[in-house]
């Protein structure tokens, strides 16, 4: 695997993106290409810039894979140029050059079978670029980057890799023209790798939570992770799902007894209005319980009633209908937990703390960045307030949000 990274069709591909952007020459030489490959097919020339691979960033892989199959006609017209001008230097050339000729060059550039490896790779990082995107983003109430989408994601990047390793199998791998075989291994590699990060969300009784509270997805897990009637463990051996949701449910239910615990501590604690004393004020003898004070019994009982039967909102929640997929608060179950905020005041409450939790870390990282920015050497002086104030009007400005300017009467 090692020597095939060094000299397989992924490697000849960087080391040809390199040589065609290492220069102003070869920038020119490639936009050349490029618009004469354009003219041949009589289309409008559209200059497209190659990418780079980038370690750190997540999808530059299929990015680069995606913009190379766009242009792999001037990209080969490029790599055949360059073996001729070696050929033709090396033709003239008295002694052998002291350094090893491009990696391209030396295997004679990219041929079918290469680009039938490429876009097999571009095909299994596709899934993985859309998952990202979805769970990175910046979501608008919810609809993107929530953190109920992060198990059903899990669930389709596995089926994805599942469809793959079937298909695979099929191919006939002594086509001069297919793909080569270690790809199977990779996607098998893949699959193990991906099964391993999704075992461990389930250290987290949050993104459970998050799936089951949710109003069209509330019963999805349950068909995903059961265990098929058929399935004979005996011959088979443990089902890779075996006693998930029985645990999920467990953690669940921990999750929400001391959400439950922490509202009823909260109801039966008396006020600080209630407790303090009032010397500047005397009870006047024979009077009837002032309004605030009726207000407050009245407040605190209610608080009481909710604790004696708080136990059954979950459950009375769960046999409700879900929610059509069409329904407008499908996709936005912030708003839908606020609408029914009065028929389970204390579920909702759990609901709308978990889902105000990101999936991911991308947008807090880019909000750190935009701080980082605003902090040049001129404003090093600029106080915490400030900054957090600077940063609050841009997000609101960014999701649309107005400030309404006083009018003058």
């Amino acid at each position: 695997m090692a020597e095939w990274r060094q000299f397989g069709p992924i490697a000849v591909l960087f080391d040809a993106i390199t040589s065609a952007t290492s220069s102003p020459q070869n920038r020119e030489l490639f936009l050349r290409l490029q618009e004469a490959d354009a003219k041949h097919r009589k289309e409008p020339f559209k200059p497209r810039e190659l990418v780079k691979p980038v370690k750190t960033r997540w999808n530059s892989y299929y990015d680069c894979f995606d913009r190379a199959c766009e242009l792999h006609t001037a990209l080969d017209a490029y790599m055949q140029l360059k073996i001729e001008e070696y050929q033709v230097a090396a033709a003239t050339r008295r002694k052998e050059p002291r350094e090893q000729p491009r990696k391209f060059i030396q295997e004679g550039g990219m041929h079918a079978k290469d680009w039938a490896t490429i876009t097999e790779y571009k095909q299994l990082l596709k899934p993985f670029k859309e998952a990202t995107m979805l769970l990175q983003g910046r979501g608008a109430s919810s609809s993107h980057s929530a953190i109920w989408e992060v198990l059903i994601t899990f669930e389709w990047l596995l089926a994805q890799l599942k469809s793959q390793k079937e298909r695979l199998q099929s191919i006939d791998y002594e086509d001069p023209n297919a793909p080569e075989d270690h790809l199977k291994t990779n996607v098998n590699n893949a699959h193990a790798k991906l099964s391993e990060y999704y075992d461990k969300l389930r250290d987290s009784p949050i993104y459970f939570a998050a799936t089951i509270l949710h109003p069209t997805y509330k019963y999805t897990l349950e068909d995903l992770w059961k265990v098929p009637d058929d399935h004979n463990e005996d011959i088979e051996g443990p089902h890779p799902f075996k006693d998930w949701l029985e645990q999920g449910y467990q953690s669940f239910s921990r999750l929400w007894r001391s959400h439950k615990d922490k509202v009823a501590a909260k109801a039966s604690r008396p006020s600080s209005s209630e407790g303090a004393a009032r010397p500047h004020k005397r009870q006047r003898v024979g009077r009837a319980l002032g309004r605030d004070d009726f207000l407050r019994s009245s407040i605190k009982a209610g608080q009481k009633q909710v604790a004696s039967t708080m136990d059954d909102e979950y459950d009375i929640w769960k046999r409700e209908a879900p929610l059509a997929e069409d329904d407008p608060l499908a996709r936005h179950p912030i708003n839908y937990w606020l609408v029914t905020r009065s028929r389970y005041p204390v579920l909702s409450q759990l609901a709308l703390d978990i889902y105000s939790i990101p999936a991911a870390s991308a947008d807090c990282e880019r909000i750190f960045s935009e701080l980082g920015d605003l902090l040049s050497v001129r404003r090093l002086n600029m106080k915490p307030e400030l900054l957090s104030a600077l940063q609050s009007i841009r997000s609101w400005r960014r999701i649309g949000l107005k400030a309404k300017h006083p009018t003058n009467s």
